[in-house]
């Protein structure tokens, strides 16, 4: 996940406008558009709720899209289709759209199929248009058929993701990528005869409840190899699953919902912590996933590999929209950001002065709206600690820690800012007052630190691990 080349090159020559939208706000759009309310409310974006009821309610306007198009798990030759959790956004956009859906599944299957399977029924077919049988058609996103018979699961490709996120950055090599993998095939036959049946096998077995493991144990030599220290930013993760854990410890958050990238191995690190300790906590993720524990080996956050060990499976509107927000439970969020301010304020979206497209709000919005506090990681320099942000993706006020990879930021009872409560020594000059200086240096305002700011304890080398066991290939731990 990052800033995408394509959309930059567009955005920088002016082609195209961008929209920009939340996990739950375009999902409440796509809900109130199959309604037929005209709009809903919702809290993440900040206007009073006209009954004094609930501080910082919005409207959003209900969208209703021309056509949908739809990959399901079967359906019959009606178009009534079979889709397993976790379901996202859901088929709310289907539901709303003028015209209807082209839906395509793995499998078309007998009425009687369906009967037997009501329960997993999501899309009646008086709302398909057409239905096509089109095994693996998700690929290269993954699909997961768990408890549904004769269907075959399949993972994430992700050698394919990064070979297009590769030939994205040239446009002659986008052209020649979009030339060999969607203008030459003719059809699925073709599509599927350049996959190879290799690689399609490979995809298959990796779905499998216990694949994890046995990919993981090929990449122990490469771990065991890594420096006995952490890198800065192995050390900024570490130190914010130490925070989240002590926040948790402390109460009376028992639920954890994670962003992508370094905030997911910050949660999944201080998770594993707790749940060892007898803590109990569940964790979450904003496309469906509840109460999991997160298999080392792959650091994707919605990774099908972690299917099975949750205990709900549910969407975007459920997730952001109720649990996380329910006034009966309290959350901490965690998320990863370009820039922060010293509010706490959060900028995923756009950095006008360079010109550069991000990569948008995801559910970050959504979590920074609801959630009971949030924790941010994120790497320091001036250029990502921020005065005044060009762009504000996310609101700050529930910002109560940031963890840069040089320190620790808080805000103190009763501040609206952040003050330097403790920094890593390990990381900067030797000397509390060398320490101090280069953090101010890296920070673009004016910094508060505390009278008396500590030394951060070294992480634990379990921890260290266990951080590298979730991001063995180091996809977001490049050093």
């Amino acid at each position: 996940m990052g800033p995408n080349p394509v959309y930059n090159r567009i955005f920088k020559k002016g082609h195209v406008s961008f929209e920009n939208w939340s996990f739950l706000t375009f999902t409440l759009r796509l809900l109130a558009g199959a309604m037929g309310v005209g709009f809903l409310p919702t809290r993440s974006r900040l206007i009073d709720d006209p009954f004094g009821e609930v501080p910082g309610l919005a409207a959003v306007r209900a969208l209703n899209p021309d056509i949908t198009l739809l990959h399901g798990h079967a359906a019959d030759k009606f178009g009534n289709t079979i889709l397993m959790p976790p379901r996202g956004e859901d088929i709310y956009g289907v539901f709303a759209s003028r015209e209807g859906a082209i839906v395509t599944v793995e499998k078309i299957v007998s009425t009687d199929f369906i009967r037997q399977n009501s329960h997993l029924v999501r899309l009646p077919g008086s709302f398909v248009r057409s239905v096509s049988e089109v095994p693996m058609g998700a690929h290269p996103s993954g699909l997961n058929s768990q408890g549904l018979s004769g269907l075959d699961s399949y993972s994430e490709d992700i050698p394919f993701y990064v070979e297009l996120r590769k030939a994205a950055k040239d446009t002659d090599a986008l052209d020649a990528w979009i030339k060999e993998w969607i203008l030459s095939c003719k059809d699925r036959k073709d599509y599927f005869a350049k996959l190879g049946n290799k690689r399609v096998h490979i995809l298959k077995g990796r779905s499998h409840q216990n694949a994890w493991f046995y990919e993981l144990n090929s990449k122990v030599p490469d771990i065991s190899a890594r420096p006995t220290m952490p890198s800065p930013l192995e050390r900024a993760v570490l130190a914010s699953a130490e925070v989240i854990r002590n926040k948790i410890r402390r109460g009376p958050c028992k639920l954890i919902l994670t962003g992508a990238g370094l905030a997911s191995l910050a949660a999944w690190v201080a998770i594993y912590g707790l749940k060892e300790e007898g803590t109990e906590v569940e964790l979450m993720s904003e496309l469906g996933f509840f109460g999991f524990s997160p298999r080392p080996g792959e650091p994707f956050l919605f990774n099908l590999s972690n299917i099975p060990t949750c205990k709900e499976l549910d969407g975007i509107l459920t997730i952001l929209g109720i649990m996380m927000s329910n006034r009966r439970t309290e959350c901490i969020g965690t998320l990863s950001a370009a820039q922060v301010d010293r509010f706490g304020n959060l900028n995923t979206t756009v950095i006008p002065e360079k010109k550069m497209l991000i990569t948008g709000s995801g559910g970050a919005n959504d979590v920074m709206s609801t959630a009971s506090e949030v924790v941010v990681i994120m790497p320091q320099s001036k250029e990502r600690f921020v005065e005044k942000l060009p762009f504000v993706t996310s609101p700050g006020a529930a910002t109560k820690a940031l963890i840069s990879t040089l320190g620790v930021f808080e805000k103190l009872e009763g501040d609206l800012d952040f003050t330097l409560t403790s920094y890593f020594e390990d990381q900067l000059p030797a000397g509390r007052d060398m320490a101090i200086r280069e953090i101010r240096e890296q920070c673009g305002w004016n910094l508060r630190v505390t009278d008396n700011p500590v030394r951060f304890p070294v992480p634990d080398a379990r921890d260290l691990a266990t951080l590298r066991m979730f991001d063995p290939d180091r996809y977001f731990l490049r050093d």
